[in-house]
């Protein structure tokens, strides 16, 4: 029966920059290395073999290279859900959700154009408020596109 290791390098092509996973991956191109117990994202596996040791329980491994099949130690690190993030912040990756994307969302792009259009015809914030169950800020910043600018 082949080692983890051997099973594990079986599937990876090491190219000068990256090492790529050439087994199953996921729809976001993570790979996935197939245990019996289950499955495991192949860059965690690279890192527990690299460092000899199970990535500790909410610990991200992160790539400093951004691309999803890449296995090699080198480009991989720990991280929280916050680096991970920040890392994104920085390298341009990460997009803020716009609109209905918000989880907070209360207005739909239907009801910014409406909201848009009865302001300038007139209406209050009041009374926009009122009418679309937000507040009068809320009103303001979607009216002056502070918010919503995409719409």
């Amino acid at each position: 029966m082949l080692r983890t290791s051997d099973r594990f390098f079986a599937k990876v092509l090491k190219t000068e920059g990256c090492w790529l996973w050439q087994g199953a991956r996921d729809r976001q191109g993570y790979g996935i290395f197939r245990f019996p117990h289950g499955n495991k994202k192949a860059h965690r596996v690279s890192w527990s073999l690299a460092y000899g040791k199970d990535v500790p329980v909410g610990v991200l491994i992160c790539h400093h290279c951004d691309n999803p099949p890449c296995v090699r130690p080198e480009h991989l690190f720990t991280g929280t859900v916050r680096d991970n993030y920040v890392d994104s912040r920085v390298k341009g990756r990460a997009r803020a959700p716009m609109g209905e994307e918000q989880h907070s969302a209360k207005l739909t792009p239907a009801d910014v154009v409406a909201m848009r259009r009865l302001a300038a015809d007139g209406a209050t914030h009041s009374d926009l408020a009122s009418q679309f169950g937000v507040c009068r800020s809320s009103v303001g910043n979607t009216v002056n596109k502070l918010t919503w600018r995409h719409i």
